[in-house]
C-alpha cells in the first residue's frame, strides 16, 4: 500500500521509511535528484510548476501561485500537507463494543524474495491461489514475479458457489435529467471485478441505456434481478451495481426512520414508474437462503438504506439497528454512496462513489471494513465531494473481517422478519421537490408528496 510522505510534498513515501527522501522539508521541497525516480505522485502537481500538490479538483496548488519561487496563500502549505495525511489508513480505529467476534483469518499475506537485492517483504495476494503476480520490492523497487503459493496462510480459495454479477448504469440521454458518468462506471466496476477479483466475463451481466439490446427498463431490471439471484443455494457469491437516478416515496407502512421510502429510476421511469427499495428487497435480498453473499453498491440520490438493510455502521460506534428492522439470513452488503437524505455527484469520468470504491480497492483489494469506510471518505473529501457514503448489512459482523466478495457469514439473527416497534411519519426532502427530475416525476405523478 503506498504511504504519503509524512512532510506533505505529495509524493510516496520511499521504501520503509516515513519520507520521500533525505532533503524533503515539506511542499515547498527541495528533494533529493533521484526523488521523483524513485516515488510516485499520490496527488496531481500544481499546473504553475511550484512543486506542490494542486488542491483538491483545482488545477494549481492555491490562487496566488504563479510558479517557482513565487509566493503563495497563507493558507496553502497548510492545506498541501493535510490532503497528504488525509491518505493516510486510520490507525485508532476501535474494535466496536456490538460487534461479535468471529474466526476470521487475518488480511492474507505471503512472504516474497527480491530477485535484484534478497530482501524478503510481504505482499497481498489476489483471491485464489496459483495466481501470478508482479511484486515490487520496497527497498530498491525491483518487480518480481511471483506466484501465490497453494498453501498460503490466510488466502481466499475460489468460491465453491456459482458467481454472478449485475451491473446497470442509466445516463437517461435525451432527457432533462440527463447524467454523463453512469455507463462509464458500469466498465469500471466490470473491470474491478475481472481484473482484481478474477471473476470471468461470463458471470457477468449489464443494462445500459446505450444498448438497445439491453435496455435498463424497469421490467428488465426486475427481471434481471429475479435472474440474479435464482435458485440462489450456500456458497453462491452476487455482486450488484446501481448507478443513476435515486429518489424517495411515502413509505405508506410507516417501517422506514425518515417516513420515505428509497427508490432507484430505471430509464422508462416516465411511463413505468420508479423502483422502491421494498420491492428491491422482495427480489433480491428475502429470497436468499444462508451462506448466501450478495454486495451491492448504489451510486445514486438517496441511497443510504436503498436495500432496507437492518443494520448500519456508524464510524466510532459500530453496528446501529434500525427501529423497525427486517432481519434475513443471508449476509448482504449495501456500500451506498451517501445517506437516505443526500445526494450522490455525476461527473464525466463516472460517478463519485463508483470511482471511489474501485480506486480503494485496486489499491487493497482486502481491507478491514474501517479502513474501507475510512478511505472511501477521504477520497470523495480529496476529490471535492461532500456526500457520506455507507455501509448496511444484514449481519452484525466483525468489523475487523477483511473484505472479500465470496465469504459469508453464518446467519446471526435469532428472529427472523419484520420486527415493528414504531410508526413515522414522511419527512420530505427539499431536494425532492426542486430540479428538473422533480418536475418530470411530478408530471407523471411518480414524486407522491401526500
Amino acid at each position: 500500500m503506498a504511504i504519503p510522505c509524512q512532510n506533505g510534498c505529495g509524493l510516496t513515501a520511499f521504501g520503509r521509511h516515513s519520507s520521500c527522501c533525505t532533503a524533503c522539508c515539506g511542499p515547498e521541497g527541495p528533494h533529493a535528484a533521484d526523488c521523483s525516480e524513485k516515488n510516485r505522485r499520490l496527488l496531481k502537481a500544481c499546473a504553475k510548476g511550484c512543486g506542490r500538490p494542486a488542491y483538491g479538483s483545482y488545477r494549481t496548488c492555491c490562487t496566488h501561485c504563479q510558479g517557482p519561487g513565487s509566493r503563495h496563500s497563507e493558507t496553502c502549505a497548510g492545506k498541501c500537507k493535510r490532503q497528504c495525511e488525509a491518505l493516510r489508513p486510520p490507525t485508532d480505529v476501535p474494535t466496536p463494543a456490538r460487534a461479535r467476534p468471529l474466526a476470521v483469518p487475518e488480511a492474507p499475506t505471503f512472504q516474497v524474495c527480491c530477485a535484484a537485492c534478497r530482501t524478503t517483504f510481504a505482499v497481498r495476494p489476489p483471491s485464489a491461489p496459483g495466481t501470478s503476480l508482479w511484486a515490487v520490492c520496497p527497498e530498491c523497487w525491483m518487480a518480481s514475479e511471483a506466484q501465490v503459493p497453494a498453501g498460503c496462510p490466510g488466502s481466499k480459495p475460489p468460491s465453491a458457489g456459482r458467481q454472478r454479477a449485475l451491473l446497470i448504469g442509466i445516463n437517461y440521454t435525451g432527457t432533462r435529467a440527463r447524467l454523463t458518468g453512469c455507463i462509464k462506471d458500469v466498465h469500471n466496476m466490470k473491470q474491478l471485478l475481472l481484473e482484481t477479483y478474477g471473476w470471468k466475463p461470463d458471470c457477468i451481466r449489464t443494462l445500459t441505456d446505450d444498448d438497445q439490446q439491453r435496455m435498463p427498463t424497469r421490467r428488465n431490471i426486475e427481471k434481471a434481478l429475479q435472474e440474479l439471484v435464482k435458485d440462489a443455494r450456500p456458497g453462491d457469491t452476487f455482486f450488484i451495481l446501481f448507478s443513476g437516478h435515486g429518489s424517495q416515496k411515502v413509505d405508506p407502512n410507516g417501517f422506514e426512520e425518515d417516513g420515505m421510502n428509497e427508490t432507484i429510476l430505471p430509464v422508462d421511469f416516465q411511463r413505468a414508474g420508479m423502483i422502491t427499495d421494498d420491492q428491491i428487497s422482495d427480489l433480491i435480498v428475502k429470497p436468499l437462503p444462508p451462506g448466501v453473499r450478495l454486495t451491492a453498491v448504489m451510486d445514486s440520490c438517496h441511497s443510504g438504506t436503498g436495500l432496507d438493510l437492518p443494520f448500519t455502521f456508524k464510524e466510532r460506534q459500530g453496528w446501529r439497528e434500525e427501529t423497525n428492522p427486517f432481519h434475513s439470513p443471508s449476509d448482504v452488503q449495501l456500500f451506498s454512496g451517501c445517506v437516505d437524505s443526500g445526494t450522490s455527484s455525476d461527473c464525466r469520468a463516472g460517478g463519485a462513489m463508483t470511482n471511489a470504491f474501485c480506486e480503494v480497492l485496486r489499491g487493497n483489494p482486502y481491507p478491514t471494513y474501517p479502513e474501507l469506510m475510512h478511505r472511501l471518505q477521504q477520497h470523495l473529501i480529496y476529490h471535492g465531494f461532500k456526500q457520506k457514503p455507507q455501509l448496511t448489512s444484514t449481519q452484525q459482523f466483525d468489523l475487523n473481517r477483511p473484505f472479500f466478495l465470496t465469504d459469508a457469514v453464518p446467519n446471526q439473527n435469532s428472529c427472523l422478519g419484520r420486527i415493528f416497534r414504531r410508526r413515522f411519519e414522511p419527512c420530505i426532502s427539499h431536494r425532492l421537490t426542486s430540479g428538473p427530475l422533480a418536475e418530470m416525476l411530478a408530471a407523471v405523478g411518480g414524486l407522491i408528496l401526500r
